[in-house]
């Protein structure tokens, strides 16, 4: 077996570390040859594919089987290499599948599976459980304390969140923060709220699952492995009304900013209905997104 895995030479973000444990579990349990570089894009000749670092290819050489992910925003030229082979052994699992395919996508067209991923926290180095702790202390000794606002902190390009802000019930907004400040801000809040950036699916809702900070947003078009359930694993704005268009969830308008105001009013004061998506949530990620079971699960949809 043959694993081609480029190592990002910059800070890096939650899914390089996950790779990169793949990779060491990998190479212990089959004693794989690693094809290693650190930066740029790794050129795979016999496939001629360049690798990106969000991406990692695994080839089983005597079976001639290759399994591959793909945590990347956009489409990659590695589901071409998928496409053109289209044996029913290889697999590739995809994150944010709706950036990709269209609604009407039916992946049975292909030999090969198409399978979705789940996502991981932002920052590998920041301790995630610290922060749930301390939102668990906090309800027990501040019930009433919490801000009556969702969180919601952005850098990159979300009318939305900017609407939200103008009508009072998200975040004002702040200087650059740390991860850790961010998370201690953020504990701090009766919901997180999420919103689509570059791709549907964002680190921030996984780093609100990960504090116990009930998530708020439109339902998801991609699900996650396994999938993320509407009013259990998160607080859902129904798209049934709304486009299945991330972009225009994004760029919101008056009929999104409604939809948030009347969800947020109606929960914003349900401790027991907030503690139970809390709950499920966080018990979602520990099972799948967590350091100490992300890699099992990874290699378990990969039949690996």
């Amino acid at each position: 077996m043959k694993i081609y895995f480029l190592e990002n030479q910059y800070p890096y973000w939650g899914w390089h570390q996950v790779l990169l444990e793949i990779v060491n579990e990998l190479r212990n349990k089959y004693r794989a040859e690693v094809i290693h570089q650190k930066g740029g894009f790794l050129k795979i000749e016999k496939f001629n594919h360049n690798l990106s670092d969000c991406e990692l290819l695994i080839h089983d050489e005597e079976a001639d089987i290759l399994k591959a992910i793909h945590w990347g925003e956009t489409r990659s030229q590695l589901l071409d290499l998928f496409i053109n082979r289209n044996k029913k052994e290889d697999t590739i699992l995809i994150t944010q599948y709706y950036n990709i395919f269209p609604r009407s996508f039916d992946p049975s067209i292909y030999n090969f599976k198409i399978k979705n991923t789940t996502y991981y926290t932002f920052n590998p180095k920041c301790n995630y459980d610290y922060y749930y702790h301390q939102r668990k202390l906090l309800e027990t000794i501040k019930p009433n304390d919490f801000v009556d606002q969702m969180f919601f902190l952005f850098t990159t390009g979300r009318p939305l969140g900017f609407q939200l802000r103008d009508v009072g019930i998200v975040t004002p907004p702040t200087h650059a923060l740390s991860i850790d400040s961010y998370c201690e801000m953020a504990i701090n809040y009766k919901m997180g709220l999420a919103v689509a950036g570059v791709a549907e699916v964002n680190f921030r809702e996984i780093e609100y699952m990960a504090i116990g900070l009930p998530l708020i947003r439109m339902e998801y078009m991609t699900q996650l492995d396994p999938p993320l359930i509407p009013n259990h694993h998160y607080i859902a704005i129904d798209r049934s009304e709304f486009p299945w268009d991330m972009y225009a969830d994004r760029e919101g308008g008056p009929q999104y900013v409604e939809a948030y105001k009347k969800r947020f009013y109606e929960v914003k004061d349900d401790k027991e209905f907030l503690s139970f998506v809390s709950k499920n949530a966080r018990e979602y990620y520990v099972n799948y997104c967590s350091p100490i079971n992300r890699v099992n699960h990874v290699l378990k949809s990969l039949n690996l």
